[in-house]
């Protein structure tokens, strides 16, 4: 009986034994389930924290690059604009020099057309001139002619003067 005592006292001291064995490494298994919970929380935070840093300087970038595409379509679109400008003052520079030629071909045109009015105002300018001319040379023509006339009929008065026997 002793022997079965002594089987069950061990057996029993072995299952009590067991079972705080059993306890301590289930303890040791939650402890060390608690840890790997514990680090694999920091882990996550670590994570969302580093996605979120990822997340911001994403974000950031993406805005200076729209940023820097904005202003690269401003300054497209003021290039454009100028561009535009330039070529619609072109063409009215163009429109003016066509109009300014156009007005002086018709011009030479008017002047041509009248160049035979000019012509003969200028031949009928050289006749008036051409007459006064000779109206002149007449007016003296005439003056001599009549002074000579004069001289000749008073030369006759006196030879009738002189040959005649009354004085």
């Amino acid at each position: 009986m002793r022997a079965s005592l002594l089987i069950a006292g061990l057996l029993l001291g072995t299952t009590a034994a067991a079972a705080d064995l059993q306890s301590q490494i289930n303890a040791v298994r939650q402890a060390e389930l608690g840890q790997q919970a514990e680090r694999r929380a920091e882990w996550e935070y670590r994570m969302r924290e580093q996605q979120a840093a990822w997340q911001w300087e994403y974000d950031h970038w993406l805005a200076e690059k729209r940023r820097i595409e904005a202003a690269r379509a401003a300054r497209e679109a003021e290039r454009r604009a100028d561009k535009r400008r330039d070529q619609v003052y072109e063409d009215e520079l163009r429109r003016l020099d066509i109009e300014e030629r156009k007005l002086r071909l018709t011009q030479l045109k008017a002047r041509t057309d009248r160049s035979g009015e000019f012509i003969d105002q200028e031949l009928h300018g050289e006749a008036a001139r051409t007459d006064e001319i000779q109206s002149r040379a007449d007016a003296n023509r005439n003056l001599s002619e009549g002074g000579k006339a004069l001289m000749q009929s008073e030369g006759v008065a006196r030879e009738k003067e002189a040959g005649s026997w009354f004085k």
